[in-house]
């Protein structure tokens, strides 16, 4: 999924630095990216129908990790985030796996949280 290293470029710098540090011209050209991505990932989607496979895995996994992660992606400015989100807790509610997997990406941000946390405290501590 182009639209997730497209996004996950930008979380670092969102997250370790002052919003006034921001680099605002690079995020809107990443967003603009990823809305291209979404679109073409909509065209796939009709591809992909509800049926479980490794596309439908991948897929329903990238758009539960950019709505999570929505207050630094802003993915629901994104015109066909609604079609998407909707076809995504649909296959969340039609496959129990899939529901473990979104809670394995609510682990992996408290994971990526406290890293950040402690990186954080041993900065302080040393300057």
């Amino acid at each position: 999924m182009v639209f997730l290293e497209n996004e996950i470029s930008v979380l670092p710098e969102k997250h370790l630095r002052p919003q006034e540090q921001w680099w605002l011209e690079r995020h809107q050209q990443i967003f603009d990216r990823t809305e291209r991505s979404l679109i073409e990932l909509q065209k796939a989607i009709d591809i992909f129908g509800e049926e479980l496979n490794i596309g439908t895995l991948n897929a329903v996994c990238a758009i539960d990790f950019l709505l999570f992660r929505d207050a630094w992606t802003h993915a629901s400015q994104h015109a066909t985030i609604k079609s998407l989100k909707a076809w995504a807790e649909a296959m969340n509610q039609r496959y129990d796996c899939l529901k473990i997997l979104f809670t394995q990406i609510r682990l992996n941000y408290d994971y990526f949280s406290i890293m950040a946390n402690t990186k954080s405290i041993l900065a302080a501590e040393a300057g």
